[in-house]
């Protein structure tokens, strides 16, 4: 099995002061997440989904989906881990080396 190419992707700032944050399992707590967007965050783009961002924050990392629309931020997942590798493929000096011995190949 090979792995996919990996594709550089310059994040955009996601600012947001008057979105709802609603996750989509009631078991995930959006309160870090909205603080983030609140005061703004670096989102890396999906590349194969419009709209789904990656974001790295304080204690791990989140998946959204911003609908603009409706005026909120899904949080689709939500991932406590200190190894940021957001689907994006983003590669940068943070990531690179780290590997999670939990997560199979």
């Amino acid at each position: 099995m090979t792995r996919a190419a990996v594709v550089p992707c310059e994040p955009i700032l996601l600012r947001t002061q008057s979105y709802n944050v609603v996750p989509l399992d009631p078991r995930l707590n959006g309160s870090e997440l909205e603080r983030a967007i609140t005061r703004g965050i670096p989102a890396y783009p999906d590349l194969h989904r419009p709209d789904f961002y990656d974001l790295e924050l304080d204690n791990g990392w989140a998946y959204v989906h911003i609908c603009d629309d409706l005026r909120t931020v899904y949080l689709v997942a939500y991932f406590d881990s200190p190894f940021f590798i957001p689907f994006s493929g983003r590669k940068d000096s943070r990531n690179e080396g780290k590997v999670d011995p939990n997560v199979q190949l």
